[in-house]
């Protein structure tokens, strides 16, 4: 059997475990100041990982979350800028289009929006006049 980690943590820095705990506004901080709380208080990490928090969770999940902890404190609890999935669709670019002699004449746009509130937005914005599609 493998040896149990130990975590000491601070009066000051249980006491924010404990508020994040109750009163974090993302579900997945409560969770992780819990598991950090319990491991403290002398629970094995797999014990608590096994079935110590609201859904099982994988022993080395939980390693992460007190390796971040230790290395970072409280701030190591939340995910990183940057973290995670990333959009499907793209925001409108531009892209400049040229004449075959390299003189820019006008902007491609790709639109990820319906072109109907693409042109209701640029007539009420008093940007250039389009026309829509033509019907028929």
């Amino acid at each position: 059997m493998g040896k149990q980690r130990l975590i000491a943590v601070t009066d000051t820095q249980r006491d924010a475990l404990v508020r994040l705990r109750d009163s974090a506004p993302k579900a997945y901080v409560r969770e992780r100041a819990a598991a950090i709380l319990k491991i403290a208080d002398g629970t094995p990490a797999a014990v608590v990982a096994r079935e110590g928090l609201l859904r099982p969770r994988n022993a080395d999940t939980i390693y992460e979350w007190l390796d971040r902890f230790e290395k970072q404190g409280i701030k190591g609890l939340y995910i990183e800028p940057g973290r995670g999935r990333k959009p499907s669709a793209l925001p409108a670019r531009r892209q400049p289009t040229s004449d075959p002699k390299g003189n820019s004449r006008r902007t491609k746009v790709t639109v990820t929006e319906h072109p109907r509130r693409v042109l209701a937005a640029l007539d009420a914005s008093g940007g250039p006049r389009l026309t829509g599609p033509r019907s028929g």
